[in-house]
This record gives structure tokens, C-alpha cells and sequence, in this order.
């Protein structure tokens, strides 16, 4: 069986420094280009840009790096490919979040997803689960069953989830209102001390991507999944039934991956870009990797991504203001 981990080692995508040939002109050997995600280690999205990177690198001889950003997350990894150099020698992962939800969530954003960023390709899309950890007694496999039991456990009605302003925050407001059942919304800066409580039993239960982190929690029932947020099942779990099937009125949400640069750059850049990540997708290593991570490959022109993004954005103001998530400055 495929270990997504022992890949990532196997392949230096989690080394971040294999000396393969560069690509862009502007990445020098003391500037080499870069894959910047605005979120901290230990999120999804780390290890699918991880992953892609090691890929890219093999199948193209390109010699970009992976490169976190903590410091405000999402808006600092956007504004910094918005204000950088148009030569591709950095480039943009991003979760869906940082372009459909944060124009809501930030009075002031700083950057425009459809003005200020270029498409270079979509990369997956992905779903969300209601995760139980230990804290809550293994025979609650329902949804009814565990409002029924967060009722009579008011101490234990936190719902944890990574960023205030995502899904995760959203979907908890989602399911108090149409359960009726007071449950907490709990802001995490990242995934990794969520998962850390979650599986502590300091959290009772979290918004997680569906089937991310250790694989073996999950194999082993440590964390298990009561619903997913998407309108359908997942083919990676179809013997868990969607939320909105067990009554949460309304409920759709999901997350897609995708790669940006400066909207500045130039077509001939752009399109060089483009076509190295299509040989990337087009790799059974791509394939594998989606599959282990239980999301669906998402293949969208640039054209297609921005009508997403229109779509989405509408969607999603009129959910915030609808359940009165407040604006950040």
C-alpha cells in the first residue's frame, strides 16, 4: 500500500533542498524559486505543496522549494507573490479560503484574487469532516447522537477548526443553528495543535479536512468522521453520510487547491509555467499522492477558476453575513 509519508521522504519534498537543475532564470543558486503557502507546517495544504513541489521537480527539472509562511498566514504568502517580481521564481499555493471567503472576513484585504493574481493551475478539490476524537464515547456514529450528547455535556461543546473565517467556521455556525444546539466555534492558527487537543481529549470535536492527518488515528478509530460538509459523498469515504443528509439545512462546503503568480507576469512565463504543471498533473505520482490524501484531482482552465472564484465569493459573503462572522481589519 502507498505511504503518502514515506513518499515525501522518499522523494526530498520534505527535505526541501534537492539540487536539481533551475528552471526560472531569476532563481539563482542563492535564490531559488519558490512555492509559498500562507499557512503554518502540519495544514493539508503543506503537504500537497510538499508533494507537487518534489513531483514538479523530477518530471521538469525545475528547482522551486517549499516555503511556509506563518506570519498572518494567507494574506501575507498572497501579498507578497501580488508585490514580487513577475518572473515565476515564486509562486502561490492556495486553499480556495484565501480567495472566496477572506474578501468578506478582511475589511481591508490588501489584494484582489482575480485582479491582482494569475492562475497558473488548479490542483485538487477537497471536502470536510465533522471529526470526533477520543473525548466522545465511540458508540456516537450519528450526528443526532452526538448533539444529543453535546446537550448533556455543555462543557464539551467546543468545535475546533484551522482560522477564523474558514469553512471550519463557518460549517460550526451552520450546524448550531440547524441543530439547535449550542456548540462553540474555536479558532485554531493551525492544524497541527488542533489535531494535538483532538486527540488529547481537550477537544471533543473539530472541522478537519476529511481524512487528513496521521492515517493510522484514523484506521484505528482515535478520530472518526460522523459527516462530511460537501453536498455529496466522498468516494474516498462512502460509508460516511454527508451533514446535510442527516438534516443540516443548506450544507455545501468544500475547499480547492490551486497555484497563482503575480498577474503581472508575463504570457510567455505563464505559459511556460502552465505547461510544467500539467506534465506534473498528468504524473501517476500526482494521481497517487491525490488519492492518499482523499481529495479529487481538479482540472480547470484559468478561465473556468476565475468564474469559481466569482461564484464562490457571492456565495460565501452572503453565508458570512448571514451568520454574523465578523470582519477583521
Amino acid at each position: 500500500m502507498f505511504d503518502r509519508r514515506r513518499f515525501l521522504r522518499a522523494s526530498g519534498a520534505l527535505l526541501l533542498g534537492a539540487q536539481l537543475p533551475s528552471v526560472a532564470s531569476a532563481a539563482t543558486a542563492g535564490n531559488r524559486a519558490r512555492l509559498i503557502f500562507g499557512s503554518p507546517a502540519g495544514a493539508a495544504g503543506t503537504e500537497l505543496g510538499q508533494a507537487c513541489m518534489a513531483i514538479l521537480n523530477a518530471r521538469t527539472g525545475t528547482d522551486y522549494v517549499f516555503e511556509n509562511v506563518d506570519a498572518r498566514n494567507s494574506r501575507t504568502a498572497a501579498l507578497q507573490i501580488k508585490n514580487g517580481a513577475p518572473d515565476g521564481s515564486q509562486m502561490l499555493l492556495t486553499q480556495s479560503t484565501s480567495l472566496v471567503m477572506a474578501p468578506a472576513i478582511y475589511k481591508s484585504l490588501g489584494y484582489d484574487p482575480l485582479l491582482d493574481l494569475s492562475a497558473v493551475t488548479s490542483l485538487a478539490d477537497c471536502t470536510f469532516s465533522l471529526t470526533l476524537g477520543p473525548a466522545v464515547p465511540a458508540n456516537i456514529t450519528r450526528l443526532d447522537q452526538y448533539v444529543e450528547w453535546v446537550n448533556s455535556n455543555l462543557d464539551q461543546r467546543d468545535v475546533g477548526f484551522a482560522n477564523y473565517g474558514s469553512q471550519g467556521h463557518l460549517a460550526t455556525l451552520m450546524l448550531a443553528r440547524s441543530k439547535s444546539v449550542p456548540l462553540e466555534p474555536r479558532a485554531y492558527q493551525g492544524t497541527l495543535m488542533l489535531y494535538k487537543d483532538l486527540l488529547a481529549g481537550g477537544l471533543a470535536a473539530g472541522i478537519t479536512h476529511a481524512g487528513d492527518g496521521n492515517a493510522n488515528v484514523w484506521a484505528t478509530g482515535r478520530l472518526r468522521s460522523i459527516g462530511v460538509t460537501s453536498a455529496q459523498r466522498t468516494a474516498h469515504w462512502p460509508n460516511v453520510p454527508t451533514l446535510a443528509e442527516q438534516g443540516v439545512t443548506g450544507m455545501d462546503l468544500s475547499s480547492w487547491y490551486a497555484w497563482y503568480v503575480a498577474a503581472s507576469t508575463p504570457n510567455s512565463v505563464l505559459t511556460a509555467l502552465r505547461d510544467k504543471a500539467r506534465v506534473m498533473k498528468n504524473s501517476p505520482e500526482f494521481g497517487t499522492v491525490i488519492k492518499q490524501m482523499n481529495m479529487t484531482a481538479l482540472d480547470l482552465d484559468p478561465a473556468a477558476l476565475a468564474q469559481r472564484v466569482i461564484a464562490e465569493t457571492a456565495s460565501y459573503r452572503s453565508l458570512i453575513l448571514n451568520y454574523g462572522i465578523r470582519p477583521l481589519d
